[in-house]
C-alpha cells in the first residue's frame, strides 16, 4: 500500500508535466487502489482476530 500512496504522490506532485485528464486519471486510479488495499488489509486483520478468538474459545 505504500508503493501505492507514493505513486499517487509522484503523480500529484508531477501534474504540471502531464496533461490534466492524463494526471487527473492517474492520481484517481491509485487513490481507489489505496482504499481498495485498505479495505482488503482491514478484511484480513479481522479474519486473523476472529481466528484467534476461536482458537482461544477451543483450547478452553
Amino acid at each position: 500500500m505504500g508503493s501505492a500512496r507514493e505513486a499517487r504522490d509522484w503523480y500529484f506532485k508531477g501534474r504540471q508535466v502531464l496533461s490534466e485528464k492524463v494526471a487527473a486519471h492517474r492520481i484517481d486510479f491509485y487513490t481507489q487502489l489505496v482504499r481498495l488495499l485498505t479495505r482488503m488489509i482491514q478484511n484480513e486483520r479481522k479474519k486473523r482476530s476472529l481466528a484467534r478468538i476461536e482458537e482461544t474459545d477451543e483450547a478452553e
